[in-house]
């Protein structure tokens, strides 16, 4: 074979083995593409993140878990209200049906914003200094699922001495839980420690931390008011007042406020941020015992008389709670706009993560994947 006839015989080779090669590549590329796709789609799918918070992942497994579990304890909720609504109850119901509905709605964002706060406040128990052990945990779904003992029968004085009474078995509290969940079908008692006991146990212990911000003591009034549904009838009523009718009669005549008018228009002691603005602004200015001119609030017109005033009044074990709720909800919240601003808080949310979640639920209860 000549030189040349044996340099066209390489060329015609090597173009062979490119064509094939070229072939054989895109061939692994169809097989490819698939297989990758499934890999995202189907084996990793849950591992995706559908928000960022300080770093720390919130994934798509998770979201699905505590979505499906807040959904089947919301379609309980709805079914139960359902069922005593019927007949002449149907009214009494009918707005807390509304309310469940709504919340079913936007079951995705309230989800989603649990699981972010839930990052926020395990990394603030954490610099703090907050721990919850298994043991707590423990004691947390006994109370919750625990039976309380069956009371043993008192004998009879006039029956036939026999043998004592057994008390009737409690049931055992993981046995419950462990029927709870299964009904649910969304996560084993694994998740459920981690998901939903011990984020509970964690926030009402840093929210206890607040409670050394609380004081003891604030400026409180008892005051009075009558109620009324014009200005026109509020100046009427203040001038019968002025004249020297007793105010506990005017307000028995002509108050709107049912709760309290029978008493005087009595609403007792209470401090700054219980009731709404106009109504506050006006009673706290107010010297004892003298009575408003008539003020416009969300309500109505009142007419308000301040019996008493104390600048150190000793607050309740109930209304310190309440404060320590507000200043954890004002912490959390200012937690979260600081991370949204800075973007160290980042949703990663798209509609087919969420019905991805919405299809493991479904799927866990044997229903068709788009089903809701």
């Amino acid at each position: 074979m000549s030189r040349r006839s044996l340099t066209r015989h390489e060329r015609e080779t090597r173009l062979h083995r490119l064509i094939i090669g070229a072939v054989g590549l895109a061939f692994l590329v169809v097989l490819l593409v698939p297989a990758v796709g499934y890999y995202r789609e189907v084996l990793t799918k849950g591992s995706q993140p559908i928000a960022r918070v300080e770093g720390a992942v919130v994934d798509l497994d998770t979201f699905s878990k505590v979505y499906g579990y807040r959904q089947r304890s919301l379609d309980a909720q709805l079914a139960q209200m359902r069922q005593l609504s019927t007949g002449q109850n149907a009214s009494i119901f009918q707005q807390q049906i509304q309310q469940l509905e709504s919340q079913r709605t936007t079951l995705d964002t309230t989800v989603l914003n649990e699981l972010i706060e839930q990052r926020l406040i395990a990394k603030e128990a954490d610099a703090r200094g907050i721990t919850v052990t298994k043991a707590d945990e423990d004691a947390r779904i006994e109370k919750e699922f625990g039976a309380s003992p069956q009371p043993t029968p008192s004998p009879d004085p006039s029956a036939t001495p026999g043998p004592p009474a057994t008390p009737l078995p409690t049931a055992n509290p993981y046995d419950r839980l462990k029927t709870a969940l299964g009904n649910l079908k969304v996560m084993n008692e694994a998740d459920f420690r981690q998901l939903v006991i011990r984020p509970e146990l964690t926030s009402e212990r840093l929210q206890d931390t607040f409670l050394t911000d609380v004081p003891a003591t604030e400026l409180e009034i008892r005051a009075r008011h009558i109620l009324l549904d014009s200005e026109e009838a509020a100046r009427s009523a203040k001038e019968r007042l002025d004249k020297g009718e007793a105010f506990d009669k005017v307000a028995a005549e002509l108050s709107k406020d049912s709760a309290n008018k029978d008493k005087a228009g009595d609403l007792g002691w209470f401090g700054k941020g219980r009731m709404n603005k106009p109504f506050e602004d006006a009673a706290f200015q107010l010297p004892v015992n003298q009575v408003s001119e008539p003020v416009k609030s969300p309500s109505g017109w009142h007419l308000i008389q301040v019996v008493e005033r104390d600048e150190n009044h000793a607050l309740t074990e109930e209304q310190r709670n309440q404060k320590r709720g507000q200043l954890f909800r004002d912490w959390l919240e200012k937690r979260k706009d600081e991370g949204f601003n800075s973007n160290t808080i980042q949703y990663e949310y798209s509609s087919d993560k969420v019905a991805w979640a919405r299809a493991q639920v479904n799927k866990a209860f044997g229903l068709p994947r788009a089903a809701e």
